[in-house]
């Protein structure tokens, strides 16, 4: 479901941390789809901090695909089943 969420990515390069302040262009119970100018690479576990609830979930980097505007998609998978994360009720997936 489209929806426009602003959330925070925390990570690390190597041994440095790093956080990268993004919105949501997509979410499901699932994980979404956020925009990402940070050097993440695929299969990457990060924290992800929905700011309308500050909830944190740990999720992985499941696909990147290049804007051409220097950005990349992010598609992130939550690691555990999270239909309530984001605070809706219309974006829970009530798929069993």
């Amino acid at each position: 479901m489209s929806a426009a969420i602003p959330v925070m990515l925390y990570g690390r390069h190597g041994d440095e941390p790093f956080h990268v302040n993004t919105e949501t262009i997509d979410v499901s119970g699932y994980g979404g789809l956020v925009t990402v100018s940070a050097g993440i690479t695929s299969s990457q576990t990060l924290i992800l901090t929905n700011a309308r609830t500050n909830q944190d979930l740990a999720c992985r980097v499941a696909r990147l695909v290049p804007t051409g505007r220097g950005q990349m998609l992010a598609g992130l998978e939550f690691l555990r089943h999270s239909p309530r994360f984001w605070d809706s009720a219309s974006t829970a997936d009530t798929r069993k």
